[in-house]
């Protein structure tokens, strides 16, 4: 029961590479071997990059979370409101873009 909470932070970084993951695999694959052996090596190749993202999304998290709770307030308004405004140009030059 104590690696369950680390796969419940890896399983997130999962969803996310799992397609591109599988993709890649079947993309380079040789033709002439086993349909089998790809699937496997799909599968694990995924599993092996979530394991990597997983861990620095953690790190990530933690780093980032530590850095604006010690922000005074004044200047987490401000980091929170050029966030928003960055969040809002790019919805907007991607609905341009579109």
């Amino acid at each position: 029961m104590l690696g369950l909470p680390r796969l419940g932070d890896w399983s997130y970084a999962l969803y996310l590479c799992h397609v591109p993951c599988i993709l890649v695999v079947y993309r380079f694959w040789p033709a002439s071997s086993g349909v089998g052996m790809a699937w496997f090596c799909a599968i694990a190749a995924a599993v092996i990059v979530s394991v990597g993202f997983g861990m620095l999304d953690v790190k990530m998290y933690r780093y980032l979370k530590n850095a604006v709770d010690v922000l005074s307030k004044e200047r987490w308004r401000r980091r929170v409101n050029i966030y928003a405004g960055a969040f809002i140009g790019a919805s907007l030059i991607g609905v341009l873009i579109t």
